[in-house]
């Protein structure tokens, strides 16, 4: 094999690798908060419009007089939220920082 041949397959399996750790890390993580979730209220900190549509909204909450934060989608076309209006989210019992919108969930 040349050098070039073996760098290619070298950088290939490198991002192989990290693709498929991304994409199974994200699959447990949803798998477990569907399993795992529970439902709380939490208050609007931010709204960002970001560019090319990907609007997002980030958000605090606690449990047990610890708080957290998360994020999910924000449409601001048909959404009425502002900076401190209550929606509410699904937490991962067994993660309390891994949370996502009820909306989104």
């Amino acid at each position: 094999m040349k050098r070039k041949d073996i760098i290619f397959y070298l950088i290939s399996a490198v991002l192989f690798i990290f693709t498929a750790y991304i994409c199974i890390g994200g699959f447990l993580k949803q798998s477990s908060l569907r399993k795992n979730g529970k439902d709380i209220d939490a208050v609007i900190v931010r709204l960002h419009e970001g560019s090319r549509g990907w609007n997002s909204l980030y958000y605090h909450y606690f449990i047990d007089d610890v708080k957290y934060q998360g994020s999910g989608r924000y449409y601001p076309k048909t959404d009425v939220l502002s900076i401190g209006d209550t929606i509410v989210i699904v937490y991962d019992k067994t993660n309390l920082s891994s949370s996502k919108p009820l909306r989104d969930f």
